[in-house]
């Protein structure tokens, strides 16, 4: 006898052979190298200088995605986050109350949080950001990047993250250009190089 059409979604809802501790730990291959892919993209995106105008980030699209902060002066990533609209996200670092990096980044600053137009000027100093559009998977590139990145951030991993085994493959690089290192974002980072703080 033929299924109904509600059955017909519920059978194929219904769980494979995996456990589900097994399946919710692990991470298909493809996956993994999607996520590879999506940090080479980012590595590759185009830094623009925060604040650096008052129309900045008017060209920034109103896709989802991912984004990085980076240091100028090191060209390293200090920060990455996801965003349902990129447009939306960039206005947001503009105001303390909205972006956890801009109150991470006062202190780093030397400049007191109550004073937005100081800070706004100090990070445009110090910061550039680049982006790609992502969309779907933006959480899971989040995750992957704080894990591989971790040395350089101020968004530091979640301990679910460090400790499970769904991410248990990730190996910390550096992101930065170094000149004994052609291949920089392939060099793997030992232990003694980076906090697990």
């Amino acid at each position: 006898m033929p299924h109904s059409d509600t059955e017909a979604v519920r059978l194929e809802c219904t769980p494979c052979a995996h456990t589900k501790s097994e399946s919710a730990e692990t991470m298909d291959p493809s996956v993994r190298a999607k996520l590879s892919d999506m940090e080479q993209a980012l590595l590759k995106a185009e830094k623009r200088r925060v604040f650096s105008s008052e129309s900045w980030a008017k060209d920034v699209p109103s896709e989802p995605g991912v984004y990085a902060i980076w240091e100028r002066a090191k060209d390293i990533p200090v920060y990455v986050g996801e965003s349902s609209s990129l447009k939306s996200r960039m206005s947001d670092v503009g105001r303390m109350v909205n972006h956890t990096f801009r109150r991470k980044a006062a202190p780093i600053l030397g400049v007191s949080a109550d004073d937005e137009v100081a800070l706004t000027e100090a990070m445009s100093r110090r910061y550039d950001v680049s982006f790609i559009e992502v969309q779907l998977g933006r959480a899971e590139l989040e995750e992957y990047l704080v894990l591989r990145w971790r040395q350089t951030f101020l968004n530091k991993p979640a301990k679910r993250s460090l400790l499970g085994k769904r991410y248990h493959w990730v190996q910390p690089v550096s992101p930065t250009p170094d000149p004994e290192q052609p291949d920089r974002n392939s060099r793997s980072l030992t232990i003694d190089e980076f906090s697990w703080s």
